[in-house]
């Protein structure tokens, strides 16, 4: 045995890294349970701060091997971006086999690799929007349009889920995780030092604007030096797809059609609204909306049909037999993205079961809240934590919901305005579970890796993906920072009367 396949062999896979993981986790529960280790976290749900205390669950214990065998399979089944995953590999396949993507892609070919990373950065951070499905329904369309435009399709897979991470919150459009937060914001606020506070989603919303450009044209600058090198270009493979200006143009109109349709039905009072809410964003975007719920079926029903109709007219889907092949068509190749979110969902069932994350979170949030610290130097201190934070728990809300009830009040004792607080949580937010092993899309991510690998490339893992896109990670980290310490220390407005100062 060479020395390369020596070191090849040692190469350790996603599922048993997972694995090793869920081991460590597992001991951990037995240990810090064995020495009684506990967190404190804040409580407002009865309109008051109080702090309640948190157990390790031991996984050893009867209830938590009850657990193990009683929720592999539902935490498995409920996890929601299988779901959002099945609509937009349908979308994206029938799409593809019609040639639209194909004929959309073309003009594309005669742009250089900057130009294409800094649209794929563009639109990753605009479809924050559309919350996590904005990850569901990217990764694997732009894997098809590099590919379609002679670039590596896992080059813009990793461009696309750097640019959703490390944008989303911050992004030009808020979307309802942003209002989310903000009510988290206020309550946190109003309880113990300003009662009259109130959060306004659009507070953030110059700072907002001016931090997407900077982070989309200095990201791209970043990821052309160091991931672009990377991976090899592809050759462009020769099909039968035929291209069809014709075919184009109805499809435009049908899209025009759906979008006014939509619209129309988004309008205040809207019958895709959620009118039991009090603001409109949370009329169109919270759980209980009929657009959140409802967005990917509108999305799918409008490329099924667009393809349709481009796939007739261009003759590249003859009958209804070749049409209903190309509804699936994008799952090849793709079982090891179900796999990997199989053993990822117990991985992270058993680490929300057992509060380590939380327990950790409690004691470098108290750590924080503890110092006698303020302005650059607290703020500076506040992102690495919570990058740390977000590593083990990437959902945001439930992080905020953790953390702001002692954070807020703390910054707003320190001359920092609750609204630029949650704007710098929501970028280490992003910074951290772009590289989390526990951020589901962060696995999913590494399917479509695999998917696009090439056999005689080294196999895809967690730790190499991570050692990929750590450094632009870390420069896109430094870059925030810097801007947010700056927009501190000038004074600059964050949005319409809205300051990082009080």
């Amino acid at each position: 045995m060479t020395k390369k396949d020596h070191k090849e062999s040692k190469v350790l896979g996603p599922i048993f890294v997972m694995g090793i993981i869920t081991i460590v986790i597992m001991l951990l529960s037995l240990l810090l349970s064995l020495f009684g280790i506990e967190g404190q976290i804040a409580d407002t749900t009865r309109n008051t701060l109080e702090m309640k205390m948190v157990q390790i669950n031991n996984i050893f214990s009867l209830n938590g091997i009850k657990y193990i065998f009683s929720n592999s399979l539902s935490n498995f089944s409920l996890i929601t971006p299988i779901a959002m995953l099945v609509i937009s590999l349908i979308t994206t396949s029938i799409a593809e086999v019609s040639g639209l993507i194909k004929h959309l892609s073309t003009p594309l070919k005669k742009l250089t690799t900057p130009v294409i990373i800094f649209l794929t950065l563009l639109i990753s951070s605009l479809s924050t929007f559309l919350g996590e499905y904005s990850f569901a329904l990217l990764l694997p369309l732009i894997g098809i349009i590099y590919k379609y435009t002679g670039r590596n399709p896992m080059l813009g897979i990793l461009t696309t889920f750097i640019g959703i991470t490390c944008s989303y919150g911050t992004g030009i459009i808020y979307n309802y995780d942003t209002y989310f937060l903000g009510t988290i914001t206020q309550l946190s606020a109003t309880i113990e030092v300003d009662p009259t506070f109130t959060y306004d989603v659009l507070s953030c919303c110059y700072i907002m604007i001016v931090s997407t450009f900077i982070f989309v044209f200095l990201g791209t600058g970043i990821i052309t030096k160091y991931l672009v090198p990377r991976f090899k270009k592809v050759q462009i493979e020769e099909d039968e797809l035929k291209i069809s200006n014709k075919g184009l143009w109805l499809t435009n109109i049908i899209v025009l059609i759906m979008l006014v349709a939509t619209l129309l039905m988004i309008l205040p009072g809207g019958i895709l609204l959620d009118n039991n809410q009090n603001s409109y964003i949370a009329k169109l975007m919270s759980p209980t909306s009929p657009f959140k719920e409802g967005i990917t079926i509108i999305l799918l029903i409008t490329i099924m049909i667009s393809s349709a109709v481009y796939g007739k007219v261009s003759g590249n889907i003859k009958n209804r037999i070749e049409y209903n092949v190309g509804l699936y068509k994008s799952f090849e190749n793709i079982g090891y993205v179900f796999v990997l979110m199989f053993f990822s969902s117990i991985m992270i069932g058993i680490l929300e079961y057992t509060n380590v994350g939380i327990v950790l979170t409690s004691f470098l949030i108290k750590l924080v809240s503890s110092t006698n610290l303020s302005g650059v130097i607290l703020i500076t201190l506040f992102f690495i934590v919570n990058i740390i934070i977000s590593i083990f728990i990437p959902s945001a809300p439930t992080k905020w919901q953790i953390t702001a009830p002692l954070i807020v009040p703390l910054f707003m004792r320190s001359n920092i305005t609750p609204e630029f607080t949650q704007f710098i949580f929501s970028i280490s937010d992003g910074i951290g579970k772009s590289i989390s092993p526990f951020f589901i899309f962060f696995v999913i991510m590494l399917g479509f890796l695999q998917k696009y690998n090439d056999k005689n490339d080294k196999e895809i893992t967690i730790f190499g993906t991570i050692e990929w896109t750590l450094p632009v990670v870390l420069l896109l980290a430094l870059i925030w920072l810097v801007l947010i310490i700056c927009w501190n220390i000038i004074g600059l407005p964050l949005g319409i009367d809205t300051y990082a100062t009080m």
